[in-house]
């Protein structure tokens, strides 16, 4: 073995390397460099006092490497002279404070070989740095031993991983083994579907993905472990447990709380979809009433259910076995509940359908009449009504339709079924050169009224209303003539509107009629809410009307001296 020593210019690389290899001073003071011969068929170049190496691979990104001391191993030039034609190897060992990039990667290591041939390598007591875009701050994939298996493959084995920089962080998450996967994904537009185009290029838009995967996990929260699961697996950038959040709370109702909130692609390591925002498992438990379990999922997409266009939605879910009572205020304290497991479902959607149509979905079911009062009561009292139905729209310019068929699920609810209603809308079409302006609406419905199988709250029932079957028809129309006698407008119009409906109906109507003259009148006003007929329309008629309007013509310029 023959050994040379420099301490100010570079080795004399094998001319193959030359292009591929590039060294440099880790500071200012240039670093010192022995050579050794092994054998006629390998030479070894050892570095002390601090190197840079860029490795450049031929449609690659660049490796830069920094790093205390390194030695490098490849072929000697009277070797390489026999061998023309063939590339030589390079395999770097390094050591003392390494610092590895690549593109968007970052790693740090005390000790590392790299064999930049096979592109593995081996590494240890390194760190792995990923940026989390919740976060806003890089996640810290530590291991005792690191191992690059492949191009874009890594594996660690006793790993640590944590948004903290410290060697002893609040809370980690540690696994025995981990895997992280990086790959290149086409972006899509997320309102389309369609893949996203370099404007420069025209080739499909790339972004680079790391998904890992865990074995053997353990939460550690201040050194303690509080949490642990077999096999976890997703994106690196949303590293974490499956646990989002823990929530506690007291109360007389329902005694201590404790509720949990789980990720649930990250708890059963499935790849979240794109148009999915969010999906959340919750299981909890109420001293004074029961163990809790529910779901809540959201999404928003292109072609969701199948069907062309964008749509979004939500899906509800949740349910207790109860052993409590329900108490309700206003003398409804302690309340025995219908039946132990209570629960509800929602599920609402909305699509924007070509030919600007619009599609509402809807379906609700509620356990008993005061599970949503009594577990819900924010959404009870200003929420949206729990129906179940299919609405569909199509408006262009000033005119629009709809179709409507609605269903009652809760037998406790009352309600109006439309099986199905039809609207007709014209608004403000103008007739003979806009002398005139026209106005209409018109709907034929096939209705079901059905009333609360019980009274609850503040509703009252009328057990005579018997549920009816019958059709409507209602037609509005109007028509103004807009006047201006200098700065006073003047609309006259006629409004013209008749209403007919079968006799089925009509029966309904008069029950209903006949009750105002011995309830109160905001008795009378619920009750036609619950059938969903106006008092106005209790016989066929027509009206005419007019109105005046007085103001100042804004075109006109204001005289303050009158």
């Amino acid at each position: 073995m023959t050994a040379g020593f420099q301490t100010t210019a570079p080795p004399m690389l094998p001319q193959e390397l030359q292009g591929r290899l590039t060294l440099n001073p880790r500071g200012f003071r240039p670093f010192h460099v022995e050579t050794i011969n092994i054998s006629p068929t390998e030479q070894a170049f050892v570095f002390t006092g601090g190197i840079n190496a860029v490795i450049q691979e031929p449609g690659g990104e660049p490796i830069d490497i920094l790093a205390d001391r390194m030695v490098l191993w490849t072929r000697p030039l009277s070797n390489l002279a026999e061998q023309q034609g063939e590339r030589p190897p390079l395999q770097l060992y390094l050591e003392g404070n390494v610092i590895f990039r690549q593109g968007d990667r970052t790693a740090e290591m005390e000790q590392l070989f790299y064999d930049a041939d096979r592109h593995a390598g081996v590494a240890t007591n390194a760190t792995l740095y990923a940026y989390h875009e919740k976060l806003r701050g890089p996640v810290f994939v530590r291991a005792r031993r690191l191992r690059q298996v492949a191009e874009n493959i890594f594996v660690g084995q006793w790993a640590q991983i944590t948004p903290s920089r410290f060697p002893l962080p609040t809370y980690a998450l540690e696994a025995d083994r981990v895997v992280v996967e990086e790959e290149m994904i086409p972006l899509t537009n997320m309102l389309t579907g369609q893949p996203i185009t370099d404007p420069e290029t025209g080739q499909p838009s790339l972004s680079k993905r790391r998904w890992i995967t865990s074995e053997r996990n353990v939460l550690r929260f201040l050194g303690f472990p509080v949490f642990y699961w077999p096999y976890l697996q997703g994106p690196l950038d949303e590293a974490g447990t499956p646990l989002r959040s823990v929530r506690f709370r007291q109360s007389r109702s329902f005694g201590t709380e404790v509720h949990t909130y789980w990720n649930v692609f990250r708890l059963f390591g499935r790849q979240q979809p794109e148009w999915i925002d969010h999906w959340d498992l919750q299981a909890g438990y109420m001293s004074r009433r029961g163990p809790v379990l529910g779901t809540d999922l959201e999404y928003a997409g292109p072609r969701t259910l199948w069907l062309p266009g964008n749509g979004s939605g939500l899906l509800n879910a949740w349910w207790i076995q109860d052993h409590g009572k329900d108490r309700l205020g206003r003398g409804r304290n302690n309340m025995p509940i219908e039946q132990d497991l209570r629960g509800r479902m929602l599920f609402r959607h909305r699509h924007n359908l070509p030919f600007d149509l619009t599609m509402h979905l809807e379906g609700s079911w509620i356990s008993d009449i005061n599970f949503l009062e009594q577990y819900f009561e924010q959404e009870w009292e200003e929420g949206k009504d729990q129906e179940t139905l299919l609405y569909l729209k199509q408006q262009r310019d000033n005119w629009s339709w709809s179709l409507l068929a609605r269903r009652r699920v809760l037998d406790f609810v009352p309600s109006t079924d439309y099986l199905p209603r039809l609207d007709w809308f014209l608004t403000g079409e103008p007739l003979l050169g806009n002398r005139l302006t026209y106005y209409m609406h018109t709907n034929a419905a096939y209705m079901n009224f059905l009333v609360a199988d019980r009274s609850f709250g503040d509703i009252t029932v009328f057990p005579d209303a018997p549920a009816t079957v019958g059709s409507r028809f209602d037609t509005l129309h109007e028509l103004d003539m807009p006047l201006a006698i200098g700065s006073v407008r003047v609309v006259p119009y006629a409004v013209g509107r008749y209403t007919a409906w079968s006799e089925t109906l009509a029966a309904v109507v008069n029950i209903l009629a006949g009750a105002s003259r011995g309830i109160p009148d905001y008795v009378v006003e619920k009750a036609e809410r619950v059938a969903d007929v106006h008092r106005k329309s209790i016989a066929a008629f027509y009206k005419a009307g007019g109105r005046i309007a007085m103001g100042t013509d804004a075109g006109t310029p204001f005289n303050m001296h009158g």
